[in-house]
């Protein structure tokens, strides 16, 4: 998923020589990339829930985990 992570990098911290998103999009970030996963674990037949473009964001939320605030 190093493409789905490069794209995530916009041209405004490329100027500033960052190869990586800011730790402040972590969570935007990463759930990009885990729909960019299973939409391609889909397309390979690799897995054994019904996904679809539709609905993969719904199945993510619901299995993501937000820990309360300190």
């Amino acid at each position: 998923m190093h493409q789905q992570l490069s794209e995530e990098v916009g041209e405004d911290d490329l100027a500033l020589g960052r190869l990586y998103p800011r730790l402040s999009e972590t969570r935007r970030v990463a759930h990009n990339v885990a729909r960019k996963t299973v939409l391609m674990a889909a397309e390979e037949g690799r897995c054994h829930a019904h996904i679809s473009k539709d609905n993969v964001d719904d199945l993510l939320n619901q299995f993501s985990y937000y820990p309360p605030p300190l």
